[in-house]
């Protein structure tokens, strides 16, 4: 099944990451702030469900079709990481959930700026279900290194060197309690969970 949301937001630059990230989430609803006498820290999650009817599916060349429940359907070649094809048939019902949390965190000075990325791939045992789960997580780290109170913005120098101007809405709280050289980090968690079931 494709993943189009995982590969868009993974195929942003640093620097339009941090653009999207930096403030902009404070707005959505949130399972998670700071504590008292911390840094401005958010949390936001989000989950998606989708399910499909496989329409067909051939076993040698691994492409499979896919109805959703709109009645478009989708046709793609199954990753070789999925075990036990041969356990799908046609009529089976195909459940994806995709979970997405972006964390947000100021935190005082611990280092250079930096980008890194690390992704998990579980499968099901052989002679089972098709079933798997594909999680990757994002981190970006970049300093404050302009900051104006009165307009509410703020300048963050990206890993790759670049600038980018953010500005913080009225429903970003704390915003004073930012001070030029503090980094900002930004965790972008994005995992599928694909099963199939008759």
């Amino acid at each position: 099944m494709r993943m189009p949301a995982i590969k868009t937001r993974l195929s942003l630059s640093v620097t339009a990451l941090i653009t999207f990230f930096a403030f902009t989430l404070a707005a959505l609803p949130t399972v998670g702030r700071a504590q008292e006498g911390s840094k401005p820290h958010v949390v936001v999650l989000s989950t998606r469900t989708v399910t499909a009817t496989v329409e067909a599916i051939d076993y040698e060349t691994r492409m499979a079709t896919l109805k959703r429940s709109d009645g478009t359907t989708v046709t793609f070649r199954v990753s070789d990481n999925f075990h036990n094809l041969d356990k799908v048939k046609q009529g089976d019902t195909v459940k994806a959930v995709y979970f997405e949390s972006t964390a947000i965190t100021v935190r005082k000075p611990e280092g250079s700026e930096g980008a890194s990325a690390s992704t998990t791939v579980e499968v099901a045992r052989r002679g089972h279900k098709p079933e798997g789960t594909i999680a990757k997580t994002t981190t970006v780290v970049a300093t404050v290194t302009a900051i104006n109170y009165k307009q509410r913005t703020a300048t963050l120098q990206a890993p790759d060197g670049n600038s980018v101007n953010v500005h913080a809405g009225p429903e970003v709280k704390r915003f004073n309690e930012v001070k030029k050289g503090d980094q900002v980090v930004v965790q972008v968690t994005e995992a599928l969970a694909v099963s199939v079931q008759k």
